[in-house]
């Protein structure tokens, strides 16, 4: 954050398009406790859709800069590098 600017690092917790935003609720093998990460990712992606919050996530498409849209009940990363 510097003042009003801010951009949200995602590392994990969010860890591509096709799965993660098109699909959120769906649970991950790699996920300690499922259910926990289930919710965390649904907060995240609603918070950075909502408040229209630039992303940074590094296992996202065209080096993982852009923002998050809602689609119907799943999202969308748009990439800044195609916008």
């Amino acid at each position: 954050r510097s003042g009003a600017n801010a951009a949200m690092v995602v590392g994990d917790a969010i860890l591509n398009e096709h799965f993660s935003c098109a699909h959120p609720d769906w649970r991950d093998g790699a996920d300690a406790d499922k259910d926990q990460a289930i919710a965390t990712r649904l907060g995240l992606l609603d918070q950075l859709a909502h408040d229209q919050i630039p992303m940074i996530g590094f296992h996202m498409n065209d080096g993982g800069i852009g923002h998050v849209e809602r689609k119907g009940s799943a999202f969308r990363f748009v990439s800044a590098n195609t916008e």
